[in-house]
């Protein structure tokens, strides 16, 4: 979905919707990312140029690659620093080599998400732990309250997603027509945790750019990622429309972005006003007296995302 951006002194300037190229294109004008990647096709080159001239910033052609014949897709580097372009773009390819600290993303995190992604190969093996558990496992207190700022439930980039992922991701967004599920985060990175002091830094500049710049943007992310979310896994979830009490968070519905979660857990959500977390991270609800509710299944985990 395209973005308009503000300029002061300027006229505004339509960010197109590719993918979460907004929200890094973002990054990459409070500071945070010194490089973004991208796929354009050929005939957009001459928009990767006015984008360029029009924010400060320089762009490199790296590879190119025929799609559909007569359809040539390029592979782009966008950045203010053109050595920091083409240093990215050697090593891009190479499968010795990481390009994650280059585009911006905390070392700590960067070794964290290469910890786990070399340790779970899919999700459809028994043992397989989410990216989301891994982060939340790290994090230590248990965290009441998560800053929304790096809520990435919804970052479905660098996911493993198994054997039927593309299908369930189309579905995902067909329940969710109208919403860019694309610009779903603060950051365009999974962190190591969810309290890592670097994440929550580059978080914070980013959304104090995208206040001012794409204030529409951020009211929409607002409304999606300053949310308790019931989490079993990445196309199972079940965002609250809820507000913090003192030991969690009172509810009253299950709102957007909605998952493929089955109606039979949504009905066990939905009679109970509360929602805290126990020990171990995982989600109690509660009737309006403050009885514990019992899950039928596996009780989710909490991560209780909020401003």
């Amino acid at each position: 979905m395209d973005q308009v951006f503000l300029r002061p002194g300027e006229r505004p300037f339509l960010v197109r919707g590719w993918g979460n190229f907004p929200i890094e294109l973002l990054a990459a004008l409070a500071g945070v990312k010194p490089v973004t990647h991208c796929w354009v096709d050929d005939t957009d080159l001459g928009y990767v140029e006015e984008l360029c001239a029009a924010f400060g910033l320089r762009h490199l052609v790296f590879g190119r690659q025929e799609v559909a014949r007569g359809t040539v897709r390029l592979e782009v580097m966008i950045g203010k620093d053109a050595s920091m372009l083409r240093e990215c773009a050697d090593i891009w390819h190479a499968p010795d080599q990481n390009p994650g600290v280059l585009l911006g993303y905390p070392a700590c995190c960067v070794e964290e998400y290469m910890t786990w992604h070399r340790r779970y190969v899919s999700c459809d093996a028994a043992d397989y732990v989410d990216v989301i558990n891994w982060a939340f496992e790290r994090t230590h207190p248990r965290p009441e309250r998560i800053s929304f700022l790096v809520n990435d439930v919804f970052y479905l980039y660098s996911r493993r997603w198994g054997q039927n992922g593309p299908l369930k991701r189309q579905e995902i967004v067909r329940r969710n027509t109208g919403l860019d599920l694309d610009l779903m985060n603060v950051v365009p990175w999974h962190p190591c945790r969810y309290d890592c002091p670097e994440s929550l830094r580059k978080a914070e500049a980013v959304w104090a750019l995208m206040l001012t710049m794409a204030p529409k943007l951020a009211v929409m992310l607002k409304t999606c990622l300053a949310r308790p979310v019931l989490f079993w896994e990445w196309s199972r979830f079940a965002v609250l429309k809820g507000r913090p009490t003192g030991d969690g968070f009172a509810y009253d519905g299950v709102q957007p972005p909605f998952s493929l979660l089955e109606p039979e857990r949504i009905a066990e959500i939905r009679p109970a006003a509360k929602v805290r977390a126990r020990p171990d991270g995982s989600a109690e609800l509660l009737d309006g007296s403050g009885a514990a509710l019992a899950w039928k299944g596996a009780a989710p985990l909490l991560l209780g995302f909020a401003e």
